[in-house]
């Protein structure tokens, strides 16, 4: 199986994923979905952390950096370090 050297070669895999595992995880319709999932958690619990983040969704590493990015983007949720911890919460 490639790996990411040849991904530029043979595009069906990156990151050792096969294209259509990858096209699974990253659809666009998939990614609204889960932006919106975690725009409600959000509006319940205000603030959290990565790992509660992922544990509460269950999404995947991708899916919740994603929606993380796309909400932050939005100016609907904050990214802030409080000691060494980074949490996310919603903008008022």
């Amino acid at each position: 199986m490639p790996y990411i050297k040849n991904a530029i070669i043979n595009p069906e895999y990156l990151f050792d994923v096969p294209k259509t595992q990858l096209d699974n995880m990253i659809n666009s319709k998939n990614i609204s979905e889960k932006i919106n999932l975690l725009y409600r958690i959000f509006q319940k619990v205000g603030q959290s952390t990565f790992f509660e983040l992922k544990k509460e969704t269950c999404f995947n590493d991708i899916e919740l950096c994603l929606a993380l990015g796309n909400l932050i983007q939005a100016h609907k949720i904050y990214q802030k370090r409080i000691g060494d911890t980074v949490v996310y919460g919603m903008i008022n």
